[in-house]
């Protein structure tokens, strides 16, 4: 929640780092989207150095939105994917 509040009104974007069903962290990353107040995207590289650290999700916020999993974001294909508002500090996961 702090990441999407430092990066308001821009999404955020991080992975969730665990085991098997449980996240132990997150990492922040970078949005690299050309509209990063209405998307998210992974820089390739900073995304590559963290790809051996146990990667089992993403997360992403939509700051003043209804924290809801988008069809796009359906498809990224995580075992966990939180999405947060960090307005009204409501979030939601798959």
């Amino acid at each position: 929640m702090e990441h999407a509040r430092r990066c308001a009104p821009e999404e955020c974007v991080g992975l969730l780092i665990g085991e098997g069903n449980e996240v132990l962290d997150f990492v922040p990353l970078s949005n690299v989207h050309p509209c990063p107040t209405q998307a998210f995207a992974l820089d390739e590289a900073e995304l590559a150095r963290h790809l051996g650290r146990g990667v089992v999700g993403l997360y992403h916020s939509h700051p003043g939105q209804e924290p809801r999993i988008s069809t796009l974001d359906r498809f990224e294909g995580f075992v966990h994917y939180w999405v947060v508002d960090p307005v009204s500090q409501r979030w939601t996961y798959r």
